[in-house]
């Protein structure tokens, strides 16, 4: 009766080391270029993969079946609508190495209105050599940031004016320094289409 105890005991301890030698196959992190961004601004996210599987691995996958996913979602908690969806390329990645996998946000997801969001990514495999990983969840917020300058332009499509666009200048305040950015609206909505950093603003 003592003897089968121990071997209960045993064959249970085994296959809690072998659940966690799983588990700990890959590890995945994730963080972010800052924490405030102007609305359509680029969201940089840095995905760091680490390898324990004990081989070199080759994460690719397809369209239907991606290696690398993000969720997106609003301060409600409800996902970010995606504006396309992606493989990401392929990594190959040998036993013990961490690589890192930087990805603008904005160009895969909804992130023109201002507001509080968070962001995870998951890794799977879809030969299923590994168990997925799923990485910490990072904050973030978009703000309007203040407009200094603004000016509508039509577009059209060398035959007609299909639409105008709102040309703007705006600045922002980190509380250490000021900095100034261009940004492209939408002229009909005032929506943010993109968002670029200029520089530091000097005041005199």
């Amino acid at each position: 009766m003592l003897q089968s105890t121990f071997k209960s005991l045993h064959v249970s301890a085994v296959l809690l080391f072998s659940c966690a030698f799983v588990q700990a196959q890959i590890a995945a992190s994730i963080s972010i270029n800052k924490r405030e961004f102007i609305a359509g601004e680029s969201v940089i996210a840095e995905v760091i993969v680490t390898n324990h599987t004990g081989q070199e691995l080759t994460l690719a996958g397809s369209t239907a079946q991606p290696w690398l996913t993000f969720v997106v979602t609003n301060n409600q908690g409800n996902p970010v609508s995606i504006l396309k969806p992606n493989t990401f390329g392929t990594m190959k990645i040998k036993a013990g190495e961490s690589l890192a996998k930087r990805v603008d946000l904005t160009e895969y997801f909804i992130l023109n209105s201002q507001g509080n969001f968070a962001v995870f990514a998951s890794i799977t495999d879809p030969q299923k050599r590994f168990s997925s990983a799923t990485t910490n969840r990072i904050l973030f917020n978009l703000i309007p940031g203040r407009t200094y300058w603004s000016q509508k332009v039509g577009i059209s499509d060398n035959k007609r004016v299909t639409g105008t666009r709102e040309m703007r200048i705006l600045s922002s305040s980190n509380g250490q320094k000021n900095q100034i950015y261009a940004q492209v609206a939408d002229g009909a909505s005032g929506v943010p289409l993109r968002t670029f950093l200029l520089g530091d603003m000097l005041t005199l």
